[in-house]
């Protein structure tokens, strides 16, 4: 079975190289921009219960509106991730099952011309 997982691997990397890069880079970023989010959120709750303590509300009115548009931007960075790891994964699996197809194919034209060569001459000796 091991074997089997090695070959399905260095099937995958020999043969769609640059979608499975993407992929495992999109994984990563995908697996990051929550923790950005969670500190966003972070600074935004800071920041609005500072402004309720504090008399001053400069620090508010400067740095609110700019946590709530980083917040947006993750927010839009995420829906964008998301959409390009569907997209390349739908790519790579067309790629892939392209290949294995025609691996079957050239792999039952010779079993095919195995046969046919086989019963040839077994008709002709007989």
């Amino acid at each position: 079975m091991k074997t089997a997982i090695l070959r399905a691997i260095r099937l995958v990397f020999t043969h769609a190289t640059g979608l499975t890069t993407l992929n495992i880079i999109l994984v990563v970023v995908q697996g990051l921009l929550p923790l950005a989010a969670l500190v966003v959120m972070k600074l935004i709750v800071d920041t609005v219960t500072a402004d309720i303590t504090s008399a001053d509300k400069t620090p508010v009115i400067t740095h609110l509106p700019l946590l709530l548009a980083a917040a947006a931007g993750i927010a839009l960075i995420i829906a964008i991730c998301q959409a390009v790891a569907s997209y390349a994964t739908e790519v790579q699996s067309l790629v892939l099952t392209g290949i294995i197809t025609d691996q079957i194919q050239e792999s039952r034209s010779v079993q095919s011309g195995f046969s046919s060569s086989c019963s040839h001459r077994w008709s002709v000796s007989s």
